[in-house]
């Protein structure tokens, strides 16, 4: 019998985060799915598996963002099972020439895919305990 998880999965809006959810909610859990645009994850997902799942934005990028998660987050639920930290961007205007890639476009990149994860990791001990 398998018991049913509350699980986030944050980059839901496509890709191999929208995989997840779908292939979560598929096997019975309960998932709380992010994006910058969170609308677009319950757009996606066939109705028959909406039933438990929860959709809220979200850009790791974001401080302010991040903060406003973890109230929401407090009003849902106390606990949290499972993080799938699966937001990431890739900026490549540039041909793969890193030395070639603005400072900017590289800080925008490592704060979406190291800091932002690791802060709402850090904001979300407290529910995973």
């Amino acid at each position: 019998m398998n018991k049913e998880k509350f699980i986030i999965v944050t980059g839901a809006t496509r890709g191999l985060g929208l995989g997840c959810v779908e292939s979560l909610l598929s096997k019975g859990h309960r998932v709380l799915a992010t994006g910058r645009d969170s609308a677009k994850v319950r757009e996606r997902i066939p109705a028959k598996l909406g039933e438990k799942l929860l959709t809220e934005d979200l850009d790791v990028s974001s401080f302010e963002s991040l903060t406003n998660f973890e109230t929401k987050l407090a009003k849902i639920t106390d606990r949290i099972d499972v993080l799938i930290n699966n937001a990431g961007i890739f900026v490549d205007q540039y041909g793969g020439a890193t030395l070639a890639t603005p400072v900017e476009d590289l800080e925008k990149t490592l704060k979406t895919n190291v800091m932002g994860p690791y802060r709402l990791s850090q904001i979300l001990i407290p529910f995973l305990k």
